[in-house]
């Protein structure tokens, strides 16, 4: 019988079984749903300021490592800003809840952010004005300071 390398041949007695065996091509693939994003006050009740939360889920089939960055624009700046980072690795099927909660926003302030990971293409246009995401992303979310 003529074997090819991705043959595996079980015996048993005179009655031969061949089993070919398809390796599954990697498949690298992060989910952002259930953006939430709010600035409550701090607890002195000085300022403002900013609560982002999100689950990221690996929906590909291998085990990954991935930088998860939050970012950020804030209309007075109004610059594009990566203001965290966290390396996580996920096996296939698990989530990692992502939560930041820090920092400081002038009262009224409005605010944009959306995370995104090492895996995507980051591309700043006009000045960091502009902020293109070419990979897996979540939806940009939009909140005020002051309002929970």
């Amino acid at each position: 019988m003529k074997q090819s390398l991705n043959d595996i041949v079980l015996s048993e007695g005179l009655n031969e079984l061949n089993v070919e065996l398809t390796p599954i091509a990697p498949v690298s693939e992060f989910s952002y749903t259930n953006l939430k994003c709010s600035s409550p006050w701090d607890p002195t009740g000085d300022h403002p300021i900013y609560d982002i939360e999100c689950d990221v889920t690996n929906v590909g089939n291998i085990r990954e490592t991935r930088t998860i960055q939050l970012w950020a624009l804030w209309q007075s700046v109004y610059v594009w800003q990566m203001r965290h980072s966290v390396e996580v690795t996920l096996n296939p099927g698990e989530t990692y809840h992502y939560h930041y909660r820090e920092g400081y926003l002038p009262q009224n302030e409005v605010c944009y952010a959306l995370l995104t990971d090492s895996n995507a293409e980051i591309e700043l246009r006009y000045g960091g004005r502009q902020l293109i995401v070419r990979g897996d992303k979540s939806d940009v979310c939009t909140f005020y300071a002051g309002q929970a």
